[in-house]
């Protein structure tokens, strides 16, 4: 991880006379945006059981991340397509019924969480596998080494803007 304070050089001979806060402030949110917009900054998570009759799961970045989005869903070791509320209600009629059975899809109702299509109906130990894109929290001292070393003339626009 590196240190956000390292992009400080890059940044302050633009800004004259600014506090170090607010210019370390510009360049997280920069870091932030970058994250949220590429997708770029992924993680794999720890496999997971998949319950039976729970169909809602949180996920959980490591330290200093939150999740933006997921990227791929295996359940069972086969992978589930990501849908919308708009998009199940077209396909699978049943799905907010809370129906029991196999899940088939998996829908985001935010960045934290994935709802399964279906209430399993049977326990599957190490079935979920789960892989997110991740951003820093808005409290973040650090950030991803690939941010600073592959992308820091974006994050100093990004900053500066």
């Amino acid at each position: 991880m590196a240190d956000i304070e390292e992009f400080l050089p890059d940044v302050q001979p633009f800004v004259p006379g600014c506090p170090n806060k607010l210019i370390i402030d510009a360049i997280r949110n920069a870091a932030i945006r970058f994250c949220e917009d590429t997708t770029l900054i992924r993680e794999d998570l720890p496999d997971s059981d998949v319950l039976v009759g729970i169909d809602d799961y949180t996920i959980t970045a490591s330290a200093d991340k939150k999740p933006v989005g997921v990227i791929s869903y295996l359940h069972d070791k086969k992978p589930l397509d990501i849908k919308t509320e708009e998009e199940l209600d077209i396909i699978d009629q049943g799905w907010r019924t809370s129906d029991p059975g196999v899940a088939f899809y998996i829908l985001q109702p935010e960045p934290d969480r994935i709802k399964l299509n279906r209430v399993p109906a049977e326990q599957i130990l190490g079935g979920m596998k789960v892989s997110i894109a991740t951003r820093p929290l808005d409290t973040a001292t650090t950030i991803d080494d690939r941010i600073y070393s592959e992308w820091r003339d974006a994050i100093k626009y990004g900053a500066l803007k």
